[in-house]
């Protein structure tokens, strides 16, 4: 199940020459629910390339506590927030 993979490369294969044990890599492996996953070089490429290329948005762009709700709202109508506000609740879990 899954085909969608992001994390941080274990192991490499032989022959594997693209990328070192800690490269942290997003692409397609075939089920990529599990834990681990295999995947061609091919089907990966780098998180932090792809980051400093602007091409990644952020999901999340800035946080607020619940006493600055109103700042959120303003920040977001105004454009200041790349990618979504998350509204934070103490004690909340």
């Amino acid at each position: 199940m899954g085909t969608d993979v992001a994390g941080v490369v274990v192991a490499l294969g032989a022959g594997a020459t693209r990328f070192a044990v800690g490269d942290e890599v997003f692409g397609t492996a075939d089920g990529s629910f599990a834990q681990l996953a295999i995947a061609k070089e091919e089907h990966l490429d780098r998180l932090r390339r792809l980051a400093e290329s602007g091409a990644l948005r952020a999901a999340v762009g800035s946080r607020y506590p619940l006493e600055r709700v109103s700042d959120a709202v303003s920040d977001l109508a105004a454009g200041r927030i790349a990618g979504k506000a998350v509204v934070t609740v103490r004690g909340a879990r």
